[in-house]
C-alpha cells in the first residue's frame, strides 16, 4: 500500500479487523485524493475484492459469490441525488453506458441500515465495465460540492446483521 500511496498521492485506510460497516460483514476502505488518485486506488481495491479467496463460512454465514461481481461505494446523500437524477434519468443512462447495474440505498426504507448523510452505491457487472463506471462516479463524487462525508471509518457496532 505504501508504494501505491506514493505513486498516486492518494490516501487509503482500512477499518480495523472485525470492524464492519453497520448492517454488513464488510470492512470499510477510505480513499481520499484527486479523482485520478482515487480511481487508481479504487481500481486496486476492486481487483482485490474480485480475486479474494474467502473461506466458505464467514461470521457463521456462507460466502456470497455474487459479492465478487460488485463494488460498493459510500457516498453522500447529495451525491446520490446527482447520480440518480430527475426521475432516475442519470442512473439509467450510467447503467446503459457502462452495461452495469447500479443500486443506491433508499433513505425511506427502514430495512436498509444506513448512517446519517450516507448512502451505499452498489455497482454490479463485469470487472472492466465496473471499472469504467467507477471513473464516471468518482468524477461525480469529486464534483459534488455539497458532499459532506465523515472520514471516520470507525462506525458504531451494529449487532443485527
Amino acid at each position: 500500500l505504501n508504494i501505491i500511496r506514493k505513486q498516486t498521492g492518494g490516501i487509503i485506510k482500512l477499518s480495523q479487523n472485525k470492524a464492519y460497516y453497520p448492517g454488513t460483514d464488510e470492512r470499510v476502505v477510505l480513499i481520499k485524493g484527486r479523482p485520478d488518485s482515487a480511481y487508481a486506488l479504487l481500481k486496486l481495491v476492486h481487483s482485490k475484492v474480485r480475486t479474494r479467496k474467502a473461506p466458505p463460512i464467514i461470521n457463521g454465514r456462507p460466502f456470497n459469490e455474487i459479492r465478487l461481481q460488485q463494488m460498493k461505494l459510500i457516498i453522500a446523500n447529495s451525491t446520490a441525488g446527482k447520480i440518480i437524477g430527475t426521475g432516475g434519468e442519470i442512473i439509467k443512462m450510467i447503467q446503459q453506458d457502462y452495461n452495469v447495474k447500479l443500486y443506491i440505498t433508499n433513505v425511506e426504507n427502514p430495512k436498509e441500515k444506513r448512517i446519517q448523510n450516507e448512502r451505499i452505491c452498489t455497482i454490479k457487472g463485469d470487472e472492466l465495465s465496473v471499472n469504467k463506471c467507477m471513473v464516471d462516479l468518482v468524477e461525480r463524487i469529486a464534483a459534488d460540492e455539497m458532499a459532506d462525508l465523515d472520514t471516520n471509518i470507525d462506525y458504531p457496532k451494529c449487532e443485527d446483521r
